[in-house]
């Protein structure tokens, strides 16, 4: 009976590790997806600012993301 509680607490702090492991591992690609994201989003916006050369573009872009 020993050797059962022994397991299943083996078997939680396994659990636990991978889990925590998993939520690392997806905070990292939210953040890469999320940074790769604004940053092609605002080379599209700047692209824009340049071709009508002023900043409305870049002000209705901020107004869009809040």
């Amino acid at each position: 009976m020993s050797l059962y509680k022994v397991k299943s607490m083996d078997d939680v702090i396994i659990y636990s590790i991978i889990g925590l492991g998993m939520f690392i591992i997806g905070l990292g690609i939210g953040y890469t997806a999320t940074k790769r994201y604004y940053s092609r989003r605002f080379i599209q916006v700047a692209k824009e600012c340049e071709s009508v050369r002023t900043i409305a573009p870049l002000i209705a872009e901020l107004e869009r993301e809040s």
